[in-house]
């Protein structure tokens, strides 16, 4: 399982590979977005960015806004949903990513 550590409020990049049989995915023509759940297992509606880096080898940015992931409801489980034209895959398929959300004071 892969474990990411950040602050509440984070909104920098969160790159990925997504993988299929420890190969890069081609994400051409496909749709992908990142989903979550909280610490009490309900769903995250997530309101950052997700944009494919390159489709060829597979890699995605994730961008969360200001509100998505709250030190409170940490930790979070991360999975990127690809939706193709043979149906709905997940990334990881295994274990999902467990992002951990430390807190810290809000600044004004």
């Amino acid at each position: 399982m892969e474990r990411v550590g950040i602050v509440e409020g984070w909104t920098g990049n969160l790159d990925y590979r997504l993988k299929d049989d420890d190969t890069a995915a081609d994400l051409t023509g496909d749709t992908v977005v990142a989903m979550a759940i909280d610490k009490k297992r309900q769903t995250v509606t997530l309101t950052g960015d997700l944009v494919v880096l390159s489709a060829t080898d597979g890699t995605v940015r994730f961008n969360p806004d200001t509100g998505d992931f709250s030190a409170d409801l940490s930790p979070y489980q991360l999975r990127f949903r690809r939706t193709t034209a043979g149906g709905v895959v997940f990334y990881p398929n295994e274990e999902a990513i467990m992002l951990e959300v430390r807190p810290w004071p809000a600044t004004s």
